[in-house]
Order: structure tokens, then sequence, then C-alpha cells
């Protein structure tokens, strides 16, 4: 867990905001956790398609270039998701050059204690439950 600092600017995305996960949720309503985890590790190579806040994160990499110096943008991503996902999710975003500095696939557990151990600002999502966690 990091400390936050005053320098960092620490933002947070479910997995279903930052991509498009309409097949994987498909598949768990279908098929419950074990289908999901049988498809999730039978798609691990296959990248997953930008989802509705992409081009927020691609915006808050573009502000920290330009300004270079403070505040710190960190982005991260917290899941609901099965652990599963952590492999195919975390290629997705290295392929849409996104440096997540980590990642936090907790199944059906609160996001909360996530949330607060790693000082997150701002944490985009789907679910309006969650969000108004922070």
């Amino acid at each position: 867990m990091n400390e936050p600092t005053k320098d960092t600017f620490a933002v947070a995305f479910s997995a279903s905001a930052l991509f498009d996960m309409t097949e994987s949720d498909a598949v768990f309503q279908a098929e419950k956790e074990d289908g999901f985890i049988r498809y999730q590790i039978a798609n691990e190579e296959v990248g997953l398609r930008a989802g509705s806040a992409m081009p927020i994160a691609k915006a808050l990499l573009a502000t920290q270039a330009i300004l270079k110096d403070k505040p710190n943008v960190k982005l991260l991503v917290m899941s609901h998701n099965h652990p599963s996902a952590s492999p195919r999710v975390m290629k997705s975003a290295a392929d849409h050059g996104l440096p997540i500095e980590r990642a936090s696939f907790i199944g059906g557990d609160s996001l909360e204690p996530y949330l607060v151990a790693e000082g997150v600002d701002l944490f985009l999502s789907r679910n309006e439950t969650d969000v108004r966690l922070r």
C-alpha cells in the first residue's frame, strides 16, 4: 500500500469503465463465476476494446505530460471482477498505453478498503454505489 502524498492525484478505474467488458459480463450472467473464470483464462491474450472512461484516462496522462511536474497522476484499476480477469485487463491496459501502477481484482468484496489504502482521490466506475465510496 502506498502512502498518499499531496503531489499525487490517484485515479482508480473499474475494469468495466476502462474497458468494454460486455462479453465478459454476459458470460458471468449466463455461466456464473466458474464460466467467467474459464472464459477469462481462455481469452487472456485477447485485448479489450476501450470503455467509456478510456478518454478520461488518456486526458489525465496528456495533462501530466504537459505540466511535467505536479500533480503526478497515478492510474489504478479497482475491480469486483474475479482475479482471473487480471491478466487480460492488464495486457489491455498496456496495449492502450496506460501505465497502470496497481490493480486489485477482489471478486464480490467491497472496494472501499482498497480505495482508502491506495489514497484514491477519484474513482470512476459504472457502479454508482462504488463511486459514492470515495
